[in-house]
């Protein structure tokens, strides 16, 4: 089953003027669903079907990797039904195919939650009796008709509201269909559907100015609730297991890296080996979440050589991302950990204390970055910021099969480590950003290989 998701994005709107590009918090409307969608793997494609270049300009910068679909002049203006602009989407697309499941929403959604969408894609593919899906509102309240008698209740027997057979409300949040239902019936909804309950806050739809308001509200509110967590490297090995325990915990993960992984809330795309400037980045996670409660400097560079063959170019690289930038992040950090009482941990190295040959810069920076933890620690935690290190030993990372393999032989190199898992230092991680009785303090975990002396 490959999903395609659809929103329609046009640019004029009559009842709150600009509303799908104003900004709420600080982004504009249009960001909140696109950045939720782009989280999700199970999407294989994202079409925003718009009517205005200016539009394409904006989401495109943000998101890249959004295609752009151009509805033609007959079908533009609020009086165009959706079904219209999606049929024709997917017609003039060439999106046919029966194994194509179309996932529509709106801009106008912004709360809607990753974890919504992946379960209504779930519910949808594992129930082979619905031939669509589309979420709904449930309602136990006292309802009339419009002659003032009773819908689902008996006026003379006022039970409880919380005991009255539920009812539902389409939210027009979510639809899944197949191009087969759409054009059968003309509706995204079919004649077997499904469909997924969703909350109260997460159903908000933008209407109305009084929406916006209460909308952008809301979400302050939510986002204040949730820790948030910055980790750099986030697309990596240890990286990834880091983001990923962080959301199994309810935190809201933020991700730093040169490559976009779908895993974080929100990513923010850096070359560590050149850029330490981290305002912006700040900036941006303060306007949205308002507080950071812990920084996680997982990111390195491992470059491979002799002593005699590192060139100055390797240097600046080695340095500036496996040093300079947990001073840089932890120093803009700074303020923010200090309102939450939060905590740095930076990932060091077993190198840091034992190493082996042809891994010298490595090896030389984490020695670096365990010294810079001791240090800061001394003076953060007059602030309440607790600075800690982690050392691992070999985890089976990308960067180790690297290691392994540039050896003569990896079988038997391989044979000869004892390899932990990402998620050994995912954990460890959580126990030191909760510890507040850890201060400066280095954690190995390497499976006690760095216990026993090598001359035994």
């Amino acid at each position: 089953m490959n999903i395609i998701a659809i929103i329609p994005l046009k640019y004029n709107s009559t009842r709150v003027p600009g509303k799908n590009f104003r900004l709420m918090n600080g982004k504009p409307l249009y960001w909140y669903i696109f950045n939720t969608l782009s989280q999700i793997s199970l999407i294989n494609k994202i079409i925003c079907n718009t009517d205005s270049f200016e539009i394409e300009s904006m989401v495109k910068k943000d998101f890249p990797h959004v295609e752009i679909y151009f509805r033609p002049k007959h079908l533009e203006g609020g009086h165009i039904s959706t079904n219209l602009l999606l049929l024709d989407t997917i017609k003039t697309l060439n999106l046919k195919d029966k194994n194509n499941i179309f996932l529509q929403t709106h801009v106008t959604n912004p709360l809607l939650s990753k974890k919504t969408v992946e379960e209504c894609i779930n519910k949808y593919s594992q129930d082979s009796k619905s031939d669509s899906l589309y979420t709904v509102k449930q309602l136990q309240t006292r309802l009339y008709d419009k002659m003032g008698k009773a819908i689902n209740h008996d006026p003379k027997e006022l039970i409880p509201t919380q005991n009255l057979d539920p009812i539902y409300e389409e939210n027009s949040c979510i639809y899944m269909f197949s191009y087969k239902v759409l054009k059968e019936y003309n509706h995204r909804i079919g004649q077997t559907p499904s469909f997924y309950i969703m909350g109260d806050i997460e159903s908000s739809d933008i209407d109305y100015e009084s929406d916006f308001i209460l909308t952008e509200t809301l979400m302050k509110l939510q986002n204040k609730k949730n820790k948030v967590i910055i980790v750099t490297g986030s697309a990596g090995g240890i990286g990834s297991s880091i983001v990923d325990y962080y959301h199994k915990k309810k935190w809201i993960v933020v991700g730093i890296d040169k490559i976009f992984k779908n895993n974080t809330d929100i990513f923010f795309e850096y070359d560590l080996t050149q850029n330490n400037d981290f305002t912006s980045c700040i900036n941006d996670i303060i306007q949205k979440y308002g507080r950071i409660d812990c920084l996680v400097n997982n990111a390195a560079l491992q470059i491979c050589k002799s002593w005699d063959e590192y060139n100055e170019e390797d240097w600046n690289n080695t340095l500036n991302c496996n040093l300079k930038t947990c001073y840089s992040l932890s120093k803009s950090c700074r303020k923010y950990l200090k309102e939450s009482k939060g905590s740095i941990v930076n990932i060091c190295s077993i190198h840091a204390v034992a190493t082996s040959e042809n891994i010298g810069l490595y090896a030389m920076s984490k020695s670096a970055l365990q010294g810079l933890t001791k240090s800061m620690a001394l003076e953060y935690i007059n602030d309440q910021i607790r600075i800690n290190c982690i050392l691992p030993g070999a985890i089976e990372t990308p960067m180790l099969m690297k290691s392994i393999n540039r050896s003569k032989d990896p079988t038997k190199a391989k044979e000869k480590l004892k390899i932990g898992q990402p998620k050994d230092i995912a954990k460890s991680v959580y126990f030191l950003s909760k510890s507040k009785f850890s201060v400066g303090s280095s954690i190995i975990v390497d499976g006690g290989v760095s216990v026993k002396l090598s001359s035994e």
